[in-house]
């Protein structure tokens, strides 16, 4: 049987969403250097002209940030779609002929394909895509001030250990859930081929009570998960939050020190927001 990656076939599709990724958080530093200009330009010299100006260039970089953002989430659904449509075919040719292992003969590998176009197409596969670029907005806000990339290190290098920590703490209860879910599925395909033979032997009851017995347990589990990474997604918005607040803080010391300006502590804040923001939904996702 011929061996298919996920995403053969897909490398115009995949360069393209990677290049609207680039101009997309290229874009996102519109308001940091709006920011910028707007302390070291306007508010020095007081010239509404130079404000206008600035405010007619941040409003078309805004306008293009829309553009390849909609072009991105775009590319991305029809990326989830095509391998759906690729590799739905060719799992159910290897289901029907015999070919896949027994315990996959049944219509999970079809329901897997549908959760890989779900991921694909979910918020945290565009998480994943922006996550490089947390290390590009840490590199600017060292160049800013050394004191506020540390202080930015410190806080991003905190919200990924609460990702760790919330796969492990989630992965036991997923993975019993899933399991669980599968029997479930698996329990009511083969009541209904056999509806005749079970009603006949008056075993209807019995086997709905089984039932229930393995979906409940596979809510349960699903419910422990989901409270896990609640948790720890609720810690990671404070923490986020907090490390803006932080910055803040600091920036406002540097700055009587005439160590910064107002402006550059301003755009470290909303920086550091951008770079936390793909650890912060991948700890969700």
């Amino acid at each position: 049987m011929k061996v298919r990656r996920v995403f053969d076939g897909q490398r115009g599709v995949l360069a393209a969403i990677f290049t609207a990724s680039i101009f997309v958080n290229l874009l996102v530093l519109t308001a940091p250097l709006y920011m910028l200009q707007l302390f070291a330009r306007v508010m020095a010299s007081g010239s509404i002209p130079t404000l206008i100006a600035l405010t007619t260039g941040a409003a078309i970089a805004l306008v293009f940030f829309f553009l390849f953002d909609m072009i991105r989430q775009r590319l991305v659904a029809r990326l989830g779609s095509r391998l759906e449509a690729r590799l739905s075919p060719a799992v159910l040719n290897g289901m029907i002929s015999g070919r896949l292992p027994p315990h996959l003969r049944t219509a999970e590998p079809i329901r897997d394909i549908q959760e890989l176009r779900g991921f694909v197409t979910s918020p945290l596969f565009l998480a994943l895509l922006d996550a490089p670029w947390s290390l590009i907005f840490l590199l600017l806000i060292f160049l800013f001030s050394p004191v506020l990339g540390v202080v930015a290190l410190i806080g991003l290098a905190l919200l990924f250990s609460l990702g760790l920590i919330s796969e492990m703490i989630a992965r036991k209860p997923m993975e019993a859930a899933t399991k669980q879910a599968a029997e479930t599925n698996a329990a009511v395909a083969e009541m209904m081929q056999n509806t005749g033979l079970i009603h006949a032997m008056g075993k209807t009851a019995p086997l709905i009570a089984r039932w229930q017995l393995k979906a409940f347990s596979a809510l349960v589990f699903n419910t422990l998960a989901t409270d896990r990474v609640a948790l720890m997604t609720s810690l990671a918005k404070a923490l986020r939050m907090g490390l803006q607040i932080a910055v803040l803080g600091v920036g406002v010391v540097l700055v009587i020190n005439s160590q910064l300006t107002p402006g550059l502590m301003i755009a470290s804040s909303i920086l550091l927001g951008r770079a936390a923001a793909p650890v912060e939904q991948s700890i969700s996702g």
